[in-house]
């Protein structure tokens, strides 16, 4: 297992892995990688990007509820604002 000499791919110079003399670096295999971890990243920052929408909404959710289950407690509930929400 070697590095590849440099060469040109797409306008792109790339330096690729050589394995018993052959070439492991295509455009079908960085094509394949970039897709990759583009679903890597996707599955990572779904979560994060979910509780953040979440986040906007959680206020109203919580409030339903204790309206509900807490009426007593609910009526003595103060608004928080935004800063500190």
């Amino acid at each position: 297992m070697s590095l590849a000499p440099a060469e040109t791919v797409c306008g792109f110079t790339t330096i690729g892995l050589s394995v018993f003399g052959k070439s492991c670096c295509t455009p079908a295999a960085g094509a394949t990688a970039a897709v990759l971890l583009a679903l890597v990243a996707f599955w990572f920052l779904f979560r994060v990007v979910a509780l953040a929408v979440l986040q906007f909404f959680a206020d109203e959710i919580v409030a339903a509820v204790e309206v509900q289950h807490y009426p007593e407690a609910a009526c003595r509930a103060k608004k928080l604002p935004f800063q500190q929400d």
